[in-house]
């Protein structure tokens, strides 16, 4: 299951109609991170069904009880994907990419395309929103790779998100924030909001490096399933530097459904 600084963090996230996909999260560490990388590769975005369309019970990915009726969807669909880092009090460092509804994107995206954007939930002292995203965005087809990292600066306050496209190094976003330092969790989302239409492809994350502060005797990675029967995958972690760096080579989040369901579009 997630963990439990990670979890924290995302049940101040979470709305009641929000469910998850398969996810991989470890944590809580005694050491603080200093510096986490992983290089994404989405899959497919699907289609986001339209406000106003016919749910059938069938159609929800939530759990839906015996004798449901129809009933028309409030809000367009909405689901991201991302990797998280949270100390499980303060802030949620979090690039995601998000699928929005069809035929209204959110950075110029095309049916198919993700909108990536460096994030940062939580609490913000004189704003009155808790989510802030970079003015830098970018389009991310499936079968690209992208780069994601997240660093700890000299002051040991701000964290620097930073997004690029792995093959042509192209910067696509790029947020910093005053964010605490001791972030101790870090983990992977799949987050369907508003019945949303979930992944139909594989997202994988490869060569994702840790660094702590002070050398992490003890790495565990913990996988689920979310609200799917399909559990995310992970390769062995490897350290190095006597525990103060950590290396997990590939991490497999599979699809939240083999196709489009309802009659959606891919």
């Amino acid at each position: 299951m997630v963990s439990s600084l990670l979890l924290s963090a995302l049940c101040a996230v979470v709305a009641a109609e929000d469910t998850w996909g398969p996810a991989v999260s470890f944590g809580p560490s005694k050491s603080t991170i200093i510096r986490a990388i992983t290089t994404v590769q989405p899959g497919k975005a699907p289609a986001q069904p339209h406000a106003g369309t016919i749910i059938e019970p069938r159609c929800t990915t939530n759990t839906t009880k015996h004798g449901e009726k129809k009933r028309t969807r409030p809000n367009a669909g909405f689901l991201t994907i991302w990797p998280g880092m949270s100390n499980g009090t303060g802030n949620l460092i979090q690039t995601t990419l998000e699928s929005h509804e069809e035929g209204k994107p959110r950075c110029g995206e095309k049916t198919g395309e993700w909108c990536v954007m460096a994030s940062v939930f939580g609490d913000f002292p004189g704003l009155r929103t808790k989510q802030i995203d970079a003015k830098s965005q970018g389009v991310v087809k499936g079968t690209d790779k992208i780069t994601i990292e997240y660093r700890l600066e000299k002051d040991d306050m701000t964290w620097t998100q930073t997004v690029t496209n792995t093959a042509t190094k192209a910067v696509l976003s790029k947020l910093s924030t005053r964010s605490e330092p001791y972030m101790r969790g870090y983990g992977t989302g799949v987050e369907c909001q508003h019945d949303c239409q979930g992944t139909i492809e594989p997202n994988y994350y490869t060569d994702t490096v840790i660094t702590f502060k002070s050398p992490e005797p003890k790495f565990e990675l913990h996988a689920s399933g979310g609200l799917t029967n399909r559990t995310a995958l992970y390769t062995t972690p490897v350290s190095e530097q006597g525990g103060r760096v950590w290396k997990v080579a590939k991490i497999t989040i599979p699809a939240m459904y083999d196709k489009p369901i309802c009659g959606g579009t891919a």
